[in-house]
């Protein structure tokens, strides 16, 4: 659940160094169409970016202290109190985002479902002029004229006016260059990473740099530049906010600046190499996976098999009895050797100075001692809990695991044992 969360944080990261990088350096060009690769580019990218694991690079950073993190907790007594760990506390504040950020995903989803219904039953409502492609369709309803996958939708009080053809136009543009599909990409991405604004502030890019291209378009073709912008001027801004939907009067002062302005010279294509290190940046960022290990050394355990036998510890360790009455506590390292699948060797470690293998994520068996103002006596009984470790440590042999046959593997693995 965690590791969701991280992904898609650095998702939305990317997203914000890309769209930053875009209005910075491209978004004042009118190199429409190469700002449309961008703009799509940028939500795609951003996905792929965390995914990719590439070779790993030398960071100087210890093997032991990269990987160590708290993986699992164990309860074992028959005594419970309300106080609880800082850690477990933590967990729960995780899954307590998670929820939440869930629900407002589901939300946000149902909200575009009834969108979408909302623009079929104005379309299906609405009187069929033209069924060859693009369809158009004349609503009496009083909207602003849009364009939705092979539909034209025009008001009726548009169609019988002298604006209807320049209207027609733009839209038929819209439906021609496919911008319904880049809004698609972009309104499935915005539940999933509703709580990055800029998410927001790029489907509003996208949909200004589609009202670029068509106006462009549409002007080459008419050449009637004061007459196009007095139709944009003239034409009122309906109430319809549909997904994917392209609506006649989006934009309206960005636009008409837009028409206005000198085309961008040749030498601006040049600052597309911009994006070349911002995209370099983020895969060192998230793509390469930093070599935590000492020199010749190689991780001999993936995560999904260090994940399986820190739970199978987690599963067999128990709080020695003598040892949490006397509310003994204590950290235990155990270093353990396996060839073939089999334990061969296991030993308690004395300090993590001393560990030169693959440390696991850590084990809290918490024990509930019947007299909870018992003060900790520090190590009195720790041999008890060295020997609970080297029990479960021995019995390594039981997990199946395909790295077992496939090589040998060292690894240490730490457990806390503390009395509630």
């Amino acid at each position: 659940m965690a590791d969701l969360l991280i992904y898609l944080l650095k998702v939305s990261l990317c997203i914000i160094v890309f769209y930053l990088s875009y209005n910075l350096f491209f978004g004042g060009d009118t190199f429409y169409r190469r700002n449309r690769v961008l703009l799509v580019g940028i939500p795609i990218i951003s996905i792929i970016i965390p995914l990719i694991r590439l070779a790993p690079f030398k960071t100087g950073v210890s093997q032991n202290l990269a990987l160590e993190r708290v993986g699992v907790f164990v309860s074992t007594g028959d005594y419970v109190e309300t106080a609880v760990s800082s850690n477990i506390t933590q967990i729960d504040f995780i899954y307590t985002l998670l929820t939440i950020y869930l629900l407002v995903t589901l939300v946000l989803y149902i909200k575009l479902a009834f969108g979408l219904l909302k623009t079929h039953k104005i379309i299906r409502k609405g009187r069929v002029l033209n069924e060859r492609f693009p369809a158009v369709i004349i609503t009496e309803l009083d909207y602003s004229s849009f364009s939705f996958f092979p539909y034209i939708v025009i008001p009726e009080k548009i169609f019988n006016s002298a604006a209807y053809t320049e209207v027609l136009e733009h839209e038929k543009i819209h439906i021609k260059e496919g911008h319904t599909f880049d809004l698609l990409l972009v309104e499935i991405l915005i539940p999933l990473l509703w709580f990055n604004p800029f998410i927001w502030l790029l489907k509003r890019s996208i949909v200004l740099n589609h009202e670029y291209i068509a106006d462009s378009k549409a002007l080459k073709e008419r050449g009637r530049v004061k007459d196009y912008q007095y139709t944009l001027l003239n034409i009122a801004t309906g109430s319809i906010n549909i997904p994917l939907a392209h609506s006649f009067s989006n934009l309206i002062k960005k636009r008409i600046v837009m028409i206005n302005k000198k085309p961008s010279r040749n030498y601006a294509a040049l600052k597309n190499l911009v994006i070349l290190p911002v995209a370099a940046l983020l895969f060192v960022m998230f793509s390469f996976r930093p070599a935590t290990e000492p020199k010749g050394m190689e991780r001999e355990l993936s995560e999904a098999s260090a994940k399986i036998i820190t739970q199978f510890i987690a599963r067999n360790l128990l709080y020695p009895l003598e040892a949490k009455e006397s509310s003994t506590e204590g950290k235990i390292y155990v270093s353990v050797e396996v060839r073939k699948g089999i334990v061969k060797e296991c030993e308690i470690e004395k300090s993590k100075e001393e560990i030169d293998s693959q440390l696991l994520p850590e084990i809290i068996v918490v024990g509930y001692a019947k007299n909870p103002d018992t003060k900790p006596v520090g190590t009195k009984n720790i041999k008890l809990l060295e020997k609970e470790c080297i029990r479960v440590a021995k019995k390594l042999s039981e997990v199946q695991i395909p790295e077992w046959q496939e090589k040998e593997v060292e690894f240490t693995f730490a457990v806390i044992f503390q009395v509630r």
